[in-house]
């Protein structure tokens, strides 16, 4: 038993009309001579041409002049080919031309339903799609721009723990072109896959090393990155330089210790208060001796004075310290002090001078006349 082969495919212009006239995409049946031999309504509207004007035209019209050389080399291939449809423009967006002579960027497919009938071409308008484009295009850019250009270093990770961006400052602090995940991997070693969950923000300051061997602290900040669905994907660190601020804090204590060294040797008494509240921050090892007993409050001012010499001598005591807090000016008084350890009454001098300024500390010195202390 034989099986007939399938009747060839005829072209059905009632059918083929209908079917064109329904689309709401402009479609333009070619013949092989280049000509519009028929447009359904769609396309006299994207075309703002009347069906009756295009019908008859050469395809070419419809096309900028620079376009028309591509496209013919376009269809040649498409006929040399033999495929029944192709899509033209699978990259980039065709130009077309309307009546009025304005142009507009479109999408467009031919195609042939067999070798006596005409070509289609199914044309779309793309316009707001390239305005979307160039928007996602321009926000790209200014993305990248801040990125590139900002004043901290920026390192993302993809999830594998391989370094996919860095910025200028980031490759500038490791004195390098690029940054590798060896650099910054004491900030990251232990969020590197594998792990349950996406890591929490954190921030640390690490000393990292540089590609010439050198080292620099850096203050870290560890977040997850975002893919385009705002799911977190990999890590983004973000780095500042911080050297100079922890070398001047270990200069800083340095002085500070060496200074305290100084006082905690010093014959006379030494304090520093704060004026807010009188508290003590710093006694020198004289002042525990002498006055210990009135230290243990913790507080240190213009009562405590008081106490220790007369209320004969508040006014004075009370007009210097006020010099020193609300003047912001050293002043100085002599007083008799007592104490109940002494057997005799002594006579202080009392220095009161203010801290740098923008803190309300105060340096209190106490030098005993008697015993000649400098």
């Amino acid at each position: 038993m034989t099986t007939s082969p399938p009747p060839p495919h005829h072209f059905d212009h009632e059918t083929a009309s209908a079917v064109i006239e329904s689309m709401a995409d402009a479609v333009l049946l070619v013949g092989r001579d280049g000509r519009i031999q028929r447009v359904n309504r769609a396309a006299a509207t994207l075309f703002a041409a009347p069906v009756d004007e295009m019908e008859g035209i050469a395809l070419e019209r419809l096309l900028p002049p620079a376009s028309v050389e591509r496209h013919a080399a376009l269809v040649g291939a498409f006929h040399a080919t033999g495929e029944r449809s192709r899509a033209m423009n699978t990259r980039h967006a065709v130009q077309a031309v309307r009546a009025d002579g304005s142009t507009f960027p479109c999408q467009v497919s031919i195609g042939s339903l067999g070798p006596d009938s005409p070509d289609f071409a199914v044309v779309r308008d793309i316009t707001e799609l390239e305005h979307e484009r160039l928007a996602l295009a321009q926000r790209e850019q200014r993305y990248w721009l801040l990125f590139e250009y900002a004043a901290e270093g920026i390192v993302e990770l993809d999830d594998d723990g391989t370094v996919t961006a860095a910025n200028a400052a980031a490759r500038a602090m490791f004195a390098a072109g690029d940054v590798r995940l060896d650099d910054v991997r004491p900030c990251v070693d232990d969020l590197l896959p594998p792990r349950s969950a996406p890591p929490p923000v954190r921030r640390h300051e690490h000393q990292l090393l540089r590609r010439d061997g050198s080292r620099f602290w850096a203050s870290v900040i560890v977040q997850p990155s975002l893919d385009s669905g705002g799911h977190p994907s990999g890590l983004r660190l973000r780095l500042v330089d911080v050297t100079a601020r922890v070398e001047a804090q270990a200069m800083l204590a340095r002085s500070e210790a060496l200074l305290r060294a100084v006082l905690d040797d010093s014959p006379n008494a030494v304090l520093v208060i704060d004026a807010a509240d009188w508290r003590i921050s710093y006694e020198n090892t004289a002042a525990r001796h002498l006055y210990g007993s009135a230290l243990l409050t913790g507080h240190f001012g213009p009562e405590t004075m008081t106490a220790l010499s007369s209320e004969h001598d508040r006014a004075r005591i009370d007009a210097a310290f006020e010099r020193a807090v609300g003047e912001r000016r050293r002043s100085g008084l002599r007083l008799p002090v007592t104490h109940p350890d002494w057997e005799s009454t002594r006579v202080v001098d009392l220095s009161i001078s203010p801290l740098e300024r923008g803190t309300p500390g105060l340096e209190l010195v106490l030098r005993s006349v008697e015993f000649g202390a400098n």
